[in-house]
């Protein structure tokens, strides 16, 4: 089964540390913590996504509090109901580095395989920065 590009484009819309307002690189790692949610935001920080509309955001989540927000808009609405409750953790980093993730970074997202996994292949400035995967807890059939 050959991955599906969920969506292209995508936007890193922030990183944060709490305690650490000048923070600006979150650097992925195997274990961090990935949340789908929707992000309403009460003001607008990047005018790709302005206040007042409600976005898809995956949250990635280390250990000291340390996050990343990347918006997302799937290509098929299946994928959003699919992915929307998840839960997971990254299983897998790749090349190249330096595997980190700033604010107006972009991505494309793939999925494949069996059991079902996401990839996440980031760009800084059109260069490949970032690559990250993790499972769909429960191995859902993806949408055909």
């Amino acid at each position: 089964m050959s991955d599906v590009i969920l969506c292209r484009d995508n936007l890193v819309m922030g990183v944060n540390r709490p305690g650490h307002p000048d923070f600006d690189t979150y650097t992925v790692q195997n274990g961090d913590q990935i949340g789908s949610t929707t992000y309403t935001p009460t003001k607008t920080q990047n005018p790709s996504v302005p206040a007042g509309n409600s976005y898809n955001c995956f949250m990635l989540t280390q250990s000291d509090g340390t996050q990343a927000f990347l918006q997302w808009s799937p290509d098929d609405p299946r994928w959003q109901d699919l992915l929307k409750p998840m839960a997971t953790v990254v299983r897998g980093i790749g090349s190249p580095g330096p595997n980190t993730l700033k604010e107006g970074d972009r991505y494309t997202l793939r999925a494949g395989g069996n059991p079902l996994g996401l990839t996440w292949d980031v760009y800084r400035d059109g260069q490949p920065c970032t690559t990250f995967s993790c499972l769909v807890p429960g191995n859902p059939p993806r949408p055909e």
